[in-house]
């Protein structure tokens, strides 16, 4: 998936109510056959708003159909922001697993970077360049144990290097960037940048990580539906 970009709405198509933004998409076939289809994709705003493709509303949208090996399909894919600036687009198959994500911000608004500037465009928000890279993993079920969260502007940098350096094979993400089933933001509104490992699948799997790691260490899911005030029971 390529960056996403402001729309130029088909002559032919149904007017829209918001600012209208397209993905260029292209699919090629490695393995068996698979459908594709433009409602398989879904973008999300980092408070949680989501918005389904608006069909028809652009020349060139991805044609449903399937892809088997050695095929190359590419076309777009549109949405209407009526809301927040779309934040991450999720590309999910029939079964409804996640096959891919772009992770960025609507070129319609600007967002705060973690200085306190503001960043455009579709460059991944929030990397703090450590030779740690930041994750942004799937929502996919799977249990974290949160380790630390940074929560000052001033000091993201400083306190996730602390971290993954006392905690060799952690990794970091912002949770904006990743799965509604965590905080977005703090009270103040600002980021916060969570150090966390893999835990497992299961309640048992998450709390045997819990108990092996540093006081105040919590499990969280890492899914779409969990309300992200909850925290796993160990």
């Amino acid at each position: 998936m390529e960056s996403l970009s402001p729309a130029q709405p088909s002559r032919f198509g149904l007017p829209v109510s918001g600012d209208l933004q397209q993905i260029t998409v292209t699919l090629e076939g490695v393995e068996g056959t698979t459908n594709v289809n433009p409602l398989y994709f879904t973008a999300r705003a980092s408070d949680g708003t989501t918005y389904q493709p608006e069909l028809g509303a652009v020349d060139g949208q991805l044609p449903a159909g399937t892809v088997s090996v050695g095929d190359r399909v590419k076309g777009v894919v549109a949405f209407d922001v009526t809301g927040p600036p779309i934040t991450s687009i999720r590309y999910n198959g029939a079964l409804g697993d996640e096959l891919a994500r772009w992770v960025g911000q609507s070129s319609a608004a600007s967002v705060p970077a973690p200085d306190g500037s503001e960043q455009q465009g579709g460059a991944v928000r929030g990397d703090l360049g450590l030779n740690t890279p930041m994750t942004v993993p799937s929502c996919d079920g799977t249990g974290i144990v949160v380790l630390y969260s940074a929560t000052a502007p001033g000091s993201y940098e400083q306190e996730v290097a602390t971290q993954l350096s006392q905690n060799p094979g952690a990794r970091y993400l912002r949770t904006d960037n990743a799965c509604p089933s965590l905080r977005q933001a703090t009270a103040e509104g600002n980021a916060i940048y969570a150090v966390y490992r893999i835990a497992g699948r299961t309640e048992s799997e998450v709390c045997a990580a819990v108990n092996a790691s540093a006081g105040g260490s919590y499990g969280k899911w890492l899914d779409e539906t969990t309300d992200p005030s909850y925290i796993i029971p160990c």
